[in-house]
């Protein structure tokens, strides 16, 4: 069965609810989105899944805020892992959010927030995306329903941003290497919106590394 990595159209937004939600409540380094805010996401085409077959076996989405771009919410359950599916979410999402916002030309950085106790996306974050770390972060824990909290009643956590030009080049240069299957070799297949392909996304992603100002 071939893995495809795609974005959740919004007709699909219900049935990957469910998968969410489920996903997110056994998992306190997630902070669980509601449904609105989640049908909100498929509605722009912000929400990233992999499937295999009828299952879902990861998701991935990127929010906007007044002066940033937000990637997170990365969930690989646990038999998917050792497959750098995960990887392959994270850099598909980011395409998508460079291809669709184009946060450089509107002088915004992006940015990943990590749970403090959550290690499992840090190597991703940190040594396949190039991001580095910025600042530690605190948040009232009645903000963030769900999460692990301090014994001082916080969420604590680490935001990391993007580098220029790193992460774009290595997010063009993972576009030059997918082969069509994950790690394990199993078949995938990324779909991309409006007929786009993987080698035009890293002629674009260079470009933007070249020169950030350009908006074609």
């Amino acid at each position: 069965m071939t893995v495809v990595i795609a974005n959740v159209a919004p007709s699909e937004a219900r049935d990957a609810f469910h998968w969410y939600r489920g996903f997110a409540a056994a998992n306190e380094h997630l902070f669980p989105r509601t449904w609105d805010k989640f049908q909100e996401l498929a509605n722009e085409y912000e929400l990233v899944c992999a499937r295999d077959g009828d299952y879902y076996v990861g998701f991935c989405y990127y929010t906007q805020d007044q002066d940033s771009c937000e990637i997170g919410g990365l969930m690989v359950p646990a038999n998917q892992r050792g497959r750098a599916l995960g990887s392959t979410l994270v850099f598909v999402t980011l395409g998508n959010l460079l291809i669709d916002v184009q946060p450089l030309t509107r002088g915004e950085t992006v940015i990943s927030y990590v749970h403090r106790d959550n290690n499992a996306p840090r190597s991703v974050i940190t040594e396949r995306l190039k991001f580095v770390y910025r600042r530690s972060v605190q948040v009232p824990a009645q903000e963030l329903p769900g999460f692990t909290v301090g014994d001082d009643g916080l969420v604590h956590g680490d935001e990391f941003e993007w580098t220029r030009p790193g992460t774009l080049l290595a997010l063009a240069d993972w576009c030059d290497g997918w082969q069509d299957k994950l790690r394990d070799g199993s078949p995938a297949r990324v779909e991309l919106r409006d007929q786009l392909t993987l080698p035009e996304w890293a002629e674009a992603f260079r470009q933007m590394a070249t020169n950030p100002d350009d908006n074609s």
